[in-house]
């Protein structure tokens, strides 16, 4: 399934890789993260509590 969500992304809450469960190593400016391991960048964004109780 695929969705488009907007937000800011900070690297200083991305501790672990969401693919392979290890701990990133590289942070990037955009806040963006590489895993060392499987190489996957990615971002996460958090959407606020009330939007989990629509579904």
């Amino acid at each position: 399934m695929y969705g488009y969500i907007s937000g800011y992304t900070d690297t200083g809450s991305i501790f672990y890789c969401p693919a392979c469960g290890e701990r990133v190593t590289e942070s990037f400016s955009d806040g963006t993260c590489k895993c060392g391991e499987c190489g996957m960048r990615f971002g996460v964004i958090e959407t606020d509590r009330e939007d989990e109780d629509e579904r």
